[in-house]
């Protein structure tokens, strides 16, 4: 047995040299924060992988993934940011000498001018009750994060209702803001902090060019018939009453469901009308008294930055 012996926290292991390459990519301010749920719906972690291309397509199935939960949001552009890490907790014992228990907790802070700061903070409350990651798009187009055990680019781990959103009403001369704050949990310290280089993305994406989706509601105008009807699609932003209209729709992105004998409806026509997001539709003939809605076609979600899978089941009785 060996005889050697070690103070509580001598530090072990080997030296770590300090030199830098002079080719690394600097990393720019903050543009926008991607946030996204830290596992997907089958339990793996969410990251981007820089061992495929990282091109359009790749991309697109992590940023319009029709589920939600698999899904990383990009959020507006940031128009201040704060970064903080709190005091180490630390004891001292009577001789002067001081152990470090614990280390800071990280902090960032984002300000956000939107035009409606109060619908943009009910979009961040409902991340905060989540086990959420965050992902830093720099002014360069870095993509920051946090490195995986298998060597992908995770989001930073936010704990979970540590987010806080608050609004700023506008004052003269000034307009709205929406703050919103946050704390990563001490798994995701900054010694686990990495990128995805701009230059890693293949050439037909930037980081700048990603689309942050739009959530849309609908609503029947009047009563379904058994063959067709009218539909009003809107976005979940505009004053009451006026919400802002959604255009340029049509049977690839929308489907009736048929809640009362279970099943698709797919529509023959879903005609834009040209007048507040209103579209007249037809479908093969429904049973009356059965209950239909509206929802997303599975396999084109978004179209011209529309969620269309986050369209309300509002429905309607068959007439």
């Amino acid at each position: 047995m060996s005889t050697a012996t070690r103070s509580l926290c001598e530090c072990t292991g080997n030296y770590n040299n300090l030199g830098v390459p002079g080719c690394l990519p600097e990393l720019g301010a903050p543009r926008r924060i991607w946030f996204g749920e830290v596992f997907n719906e089958d339990g793996t972690r969410k990251s981007f992988d820089p061992s495929v291309t990282m091109d359009l397509a790749y991309m697109d199935t992590i940023l319009k993934h029709e589920t939600p939960q698999n899904r990383v949001f990009p959020s507006d552009n940031v128009k201040g940011f704060t970064p903080e890490k709190g005091d180490a907790t630390s004891e001292e014992a009577d001789s002067g000498a001081i152990r470090v228990i614990k280390e800071g907790v990280v902090t960032h802070t984002a300000v956000f001018w939107v035009n409606d700061p109060y619908k943009y903070k009910a979009m961040f409350d409902s991340w905060k009750c989540k086990q959420v990651g965050a992902w830093i798009e720099d002014t360069n187009g870095n993509l920051i994060g946090e490195a995986t055990s298998d060597g992908k680019l995770g989001g930073r781990r936010i704990e979970v209702n540590s987010m806080v959103s608050t609004v700023t009403d506008p004052l003269f001369g000034e307009g709205a803001k929406l703050t919103v704050k946050w704390s990563y949990e001490l798994v995701s310290g900054d010694e686990k902090v990495s990128y995805i280089a701009a230059a890693d993305f293949a050439s037909d994406f930037t980081t700048d060019a990603a689309v942050g989706l739009l959530d849309v509601d609908g609503e029947f105008v009047g009563v379904p018939g058994q063959t067709g009807g009218t539909y009003k699609i809107y976005l979940v932003y505009g004053s009451v009453g006026n919400e802002i209209p959604v255009t340029g729709l049509g049977v690839s992105n929308i489907e009736g469901y048929n809640e009362t004998t279970p099943g698709s409806v797919t529509l023959l026509t879903f005609t834009d009308a040209l007048v507040d997001g209103t579209y007249v539709y037809t479908h093969a003939s429904q049973t009356a008294t059965n209950v239909l809605h509206m929802q997303g076609v599975t396999t084109t979600i978004q179209k011209n930055k529309y969620d269309t899978k986050s369209l309300n089941a509002v429905t309607g009785i068959i007439t």
